[in-house]
């Protein structure tokens, strides 16, 4: 359960830097890849003879989307944490 509340990288304090390329973009300290792929870098290197302009421009509009806890599932999961009765594997789609 810790990978649902722990990702590998938060959300941001400041805006995320755009999109230059498959390897440059998005987080400051953190480098990451705009196609991530386990087990082979020619995906990457495939990348570049593509013009992925239009994705880096909608990764870049989403990045500019301020982050926002959605109170109702905060509390929610409050509650199950707090009752050990309760497991999170065992909620039902309502």
């Amino acid at each position: 359960m810790t990978n649902l509340v722990r990702p590998v990288h938060g959300p941001m304090l400041i805006p995320p830097l755009p999109w230059l390329g498959p390897k440059q973009g998005c987080y400051l300290l953190h480098p990451v890849r705009l196609i991530r792929m386990t087990g082979t870098s020619r995906t990457n290197d495939d990348a570049k003879c593509y013009d992925l302009s239009p994705v880096q421009r909608a990764l870049d509009a989403i990045g500019s989307v301020p982050w926002r806890i959605n109170q109702r599932v905060l509390n929610l999961m409050e509650k199950i944490w707090a009752d050990e009765r309760l497991s999170i594997y065992e909620l039902t789609i309502i």
